[in-house]
């Protein structure tokens, strides 16, 4: 391995746990650019269009999370359990598996764990790319009816989160 790609990986670890570590939560009131995103589930090949949600006024939670993500794993039994509560009032739900993670590695872990929501692997980065300022996982955004963002980098403090959910079913 060369001495630069060896240094960027390490960057890009410390990176990822430094955001493993806490958590916070930012709100834009911009539109997100995220509506060009379409691709296929990891492990059923069905179509994930974000365009297609936003149009139906959904609201969406998008989580970015790695196999190798301490945090991701303890906060994923959380977000299966908002999953189940949220979505039959109308919240979609899609797990991001980072662009480093092996897809097969995915697939075994959300087939371990009964993941019961849309997984996609960000196999261009296209998604990252796309919400742009993924540090590290977790990261999870709230999109509202309107395409208005919030942001929460590491595990979210919960009764915030479900009130912010509440707050973008509510608008």
């Amino acid at each position: 391995m060369k001495v630069h790609t060896r240094a960027l990986l390490v960057l890009t670890l410390v990176a990822m746990l430094q955001a493993c570590g806490g958590h916070t939560a930012q709100s834009t009131d911009k539109a997100s650019p995220y509506a060009q995103l379409k691709t296929l589930t990891l492990d059923t090949q069905k179509p994930v269009d974000m365009g297609a949600m936003q149009q139906a006024g959904k609201v969406v939670v998008v989580n970015f999370w790695a196999t190798t993500c301490v945090t991701c794993k303890k906060e994923m039994p959380k977000m299966i359990e908002m999953f189940n509560q949220y979505h039959p009032k109308g919240v979609e739900y899609v797990a991001v598996a980072m662009q480093y993670d092996e897809p097969e590695i995915v697939k075994n872990y959300a087939s371990a764990n009964k993941l019961p929501f849309q997984l996609v692997w960000d196999k261009d980065g296209a998604f990252a790319n796309t919400f742009g300022d993924i540090i590290g996982t977790p990261t999870t955004y709230i999109i509202n009816k309107k395409g208005q963002t919030k942001k929460y980098i590491g595990e979210p403090d919960w009764p915030q989160f479900y009130a912010d959910l509440d707050r973008a079913l509510a608008s």
